[in-house]
């Protein structure tokens, strides 16, 4: 059973031409460590079901929760203590920005759910959209994404990157109470938001990222990849590939360090 907040149907997996792109998965990402919605979405990197988490992962030694947040109040308070606690570790105008969106904790949290199942959150994070449009470069013979489309994502790349992810885990651990009162809502029973996110992180990190760039070819009015292997993976990692392979590698190291921020390992 998907999450409830999702887009009806899946959107066509291609590059499009001439057309804005809408939010990948590393502005996703960035959404998620935002508030601190775990990330989970590494599920860029594979074609997972609802995620679960691999194994009983220890937990973050923080402050115990605010267990005072109540069904009753926590939606009401959300989106002003997320954009407090993006103040903490935040100081960007954009991330400012994007915490300012109405009812962005449920938005964002949503996303998580959605990458962790493959699928691409544009739907509810649609004003994490870059601007400009896809343009293609032509290599030789080949036909490849444009520098300046790879440029469009760079100053989500950049505002993630810059985050500490050991504050934006403190923050997510302060948020978990509006956050569980949310998946009670819009996820399928017996999931934690543990478990989500942690599944879309992972998934994210298995996303092959080419050496070079993808070639791609022309489908009727749209672009897909060449190569079958990156035509073939998840709508959420064709995401990622589209921010180019630099800025994608970069989104993946970030992750890998909110991963081990938010649920360490535990010690043999």
């Amino acid at each position: 059973m998907p999450f409830n907040e999702m887009p009806p149907r899946e959107h066509q997996d291609v590059v499009k031409p001439k057309r804005s792109s809408k939010p990948l998965i590393v502005l996703c990402v960035i959404a998620l460590g935002l508030v601190g919605v775990w990330v989970a979405w590494k599920a860029y990197g594979q074609q997972p079901p609802a995620p679960t988490a691999e194994g009983v992962r220890a937990a973050l030694p923080l402050p115990p929760a605010d267990t005072s947040v109540t069904p009753a109040t926590a939606m009401a308070d959300a989106d002003a203590r997320l954009r407090a606690e993006g103040e903490k570790f935040a100081p960007s105008s954009l991330v400012s920005k994007w915490l300012s969106e109405k009812d962005a904790l449920r938005r964002l949290t949503a996303a998580v759910g959605m990458v962790g199942e493959g699928k691409t959150p544009r739907s509810v994070l649609a004003f994490l959209a870059p601007t400009g449009e896809f343009t293609t470069a032509r290599q030789g013979e080949h036909l490849v994404p444009s520098p300046e489309s790879y440029a469009r994502y760079a100053p989500v790349t950049e505002a993630l990157t810059a985050l500490n992810p050991t504050e934006v885990a403190k923050s997510i651990r302060a948020l978990q109470p509006y956050i569980d009162t949310i998946l009670k809502e819009i996820a399928p029973p017996n999931q934690t938001f543990a478990d989500i996110l942690h599944g879309a992180i992972l998934g994210l990190s298995r996303t092959p990222i080419p050496e070079k760039d993808p070639e791609l070819k022309p489908h009727g009015i749209l672009f897909i990849y060449a190569d079958p292997a990156l035509e073939g993976l998840t709508p959420a990692q064709k995401q990622l590939l589209r921010v180019g392979p630099a800025q994608a590698r970069a989104v993946q190291a970030w992750l890998a360090k909110l991963d081990r921020a938010v649920s360490p390992v535990p010690a043999p």
